[in-house]
């Protein structure tokens, strides 16, 4: 417990310190971005990245998907085929809906996921348990 709670705190500090975040929509499915920071837990999540409730999530094997907080800068575009793709700051795709990736970052609740989005997590994307996860700028396919 102990260390979920200093988790927290160590990651409401350093998203905070890098200023504010939002929310990008593309045909009804939004993408959650986090306020930045330099440090990230170092968990992977890995699994297929999925659209949940109308927000982009990384179905992971077996359990529930989780609500994936994206950097700063990161959006969603169309695609080739008409697939919806996620894209970096430079804009250069990271993985389409369906794909699979590996996220460097690490899982939280939704209060923790609020702080870091300064609240802007949709309504309907609001679950609880560690069903969140705050992403990193690097992801491998």
């Amino acid at each position: 417990m102990r260390s979920r709670v200093a988790l927290a705190l160590f990651l409401v500090v350093t998203a905070c310190s890098a200023g504010g975040s939002d929310t990008v929509s593309l045909d009804g499915v939004t993408l959650i971005r986090h306020g930045g920071g330099d440090e990230y837990p170092s968990a992977l999540g890995i699994g297929v990245l999925a659209v949940t409730d109308g927000c982009v999530s990384l179905d992971g094997d077996g359990g529930d998907p989780a609500f994936v907080l994206w950097p700063p800068g990161f959006d969603l575009q169309e695609g080739p085929g008409g697939l919806m793709h996620v894209v970096d700051g430079s804009g250069d795709p990271v993985g389409a809906i369906g794909d699979p990736v590996t996220l460097g970052g690490g899982y939280m609740e939704l209060e923790t996921a609020r702080s870091l989005t300064d609240h802007s997590v949709p309504t309907l994307c609001r679950v609880s348990g560690e069903r969140y996860f705050i992403a990193g700028s690097v992801v491998e396919p």
